[in-house]
């Protein structure tokens, strides 16, 4: 741990003689002489001797750690390591740990994990359920109760299927963590039927030595649908979708979040995603394939939507119609596509008489891109659906 550190950074290996470390995620910020802290847990298994292990599986035991000690040390490589029907309780450090590559399609079903920092407020646990480094994980119905994180997750190709991960606290208005970190750029994965509660879901870049965008791909590559989302003793500033890149130039291309339900239950929650900008924000006028819709709010201020049908009213006869869907675009995105204008009823001039005229669309108008423009061939007034869209579609 340490400056420039991600979360889940481990040391593969060392070289004594050459006075050298291989870890196992790159640091995004630590260039020039940075001081470093080095922990050890230990585990009630631990496979960390072993080179390679694949095709182990562990069912059925409970692991009574006590607050004492940890869970389980996966081998530095390997494939296929089963962990079901067990329950973790009470793990010191980490329930379930990756320092290497042994994590290449891990399998974790079924399992409970109780966590030794019940009483605390949410900032101030630190045991964590699980992380991976490596590809292809499954991780489906499972309940985590009251972690630092549910997952740390480095690889793509992940499946998040019908678990339970909460992480509140007793604090009134407390602080929320995420329960699942992805910090592959573009991760393939994808949450389904899962219960998020009072916890969020965190795309960073955390573990990219160089975090500013160049040429790869940027965030993406995920689906979320058919989730429950909740929280409660939350202050309005609370998310449950939250990007946070550490460089600049990145953007988001591929991200889907369709019929979920969000729910805030004793006080309003502002919005349900955000851009967490505490290193660099997002580039919105790069926005692809980014599609936010058929979800249910209950508590929430602000809807998110795209793309969104919207109602505008022009009461004053008029060439140029201003249309302001900012507030529900997502991220703070910018209003990048008018895919659709209908008339409903008559478009009328200054003194009534009907109008037979189509407008054509300006994007991205006023401070930030957030408006758009209808232009007429002449004033009129009347009522549109207009669907606009953050992103370019393809």
């Amino acid at each position: 741990s340490g400056t420039g550190v991600g979360r889940e950074v481990y040391v593969t290996s060392k070289n004594i003689a050459a006075g050298t470390l291989t870890l196992s995620q790159p640091l995004w910020a630590a260039a020039g002489t940075r001081n470093f802290t080095f922990d050890r847990f230990t585990y009630m298994l631990d496979f960390s001797g072993f080179s390679q292990l694949s095709r182990f599986e562990v069912c059925n035991i409970e692991f009574l750690c006590g607050a004492n000690t940890s869970g389980i040390n996966l081998a530095v490589t390997g494939s296929v390591f089963r962990v079901y029907d067990c329950t973790i309780n009470r793990p010191k450090h980490r329930a379930i740990t990756s320092t290497g590559q042994g994590c290449q399609d891990l399998q974790i079903d079924r399992c409970e994990f109780i966590s030794s920092e019940m009483g605390l407020a949410a900032q101030n646990r630190s045991s964590i359920v699980f992380n991976a480094n490596a590809n292809d994980i499954k991780i489906r119905n499972n309940r985590a109760a009251r972690f630092a994180h549910f997952g740390v997750v480095a690889g793509t190709g992940g499946i998040f299927a019908g678990n339970h991960f909460f992480g509140g606290d007793d604090e009134t208005l407390g602080v929320r963590r995420a329960g699942v970190v992805l910090t592959a750029i573009n991760c393939k994965t994808f949450f389904t039927g899962n219960y998020i509660d009072n916890s969020f879901l965190e795309l960073s870049n955390e573990h990219d030595a160089n975090p500013a965008f160049g040429s790869e791909y940027s965030f993406g590559g995920v689906t979320i649908t058919g989730n429950v989302f909740t929280a409660q003793g939350v202050s309005a500033a609370f998310n449950w979708i939250v990007v946070t890149p550490r460089g600049p130039g990145h953007f988001l291309s591929g991200l889907t979040v369709t019929s979920n339900v969000f729910r805030a239950r004793d006080s309003e929650v502002q919005r349900v995603e955000m851009v967490d900008t505490s290193y660099a924000t997002l580039a919105t006028n790069s926005f692809r394939n980014v599609t936010f819709e058929s979800n249910t709010f209950n508590g929430i201020g602000q809807p998110t939507v795209s793309p969104v049908l919207v109602e505008h009213v022009q009461g004053t006869a008029a060439d140029t119609w201003s249309i302001d869907v900012s507030a529900y675009l997502p991220f703070g995105g910018r209003a990048r596509n008018v895919t659709a204008v209908v008339p409903e009823g008559a478009l009328t001039n200054a003194s009534g008489t009907a109008q037979f005229v189509s407008p054509y669309a300006l994007v991205e108008q006023g401070t930030g891109g957030k408006l758009a423009s209808l232009k007429w061939p002449s004033a009129v007034k009347g009522k549109v659906q207009v669907t606009l869209r953050v992103d370019n579609p393809l």
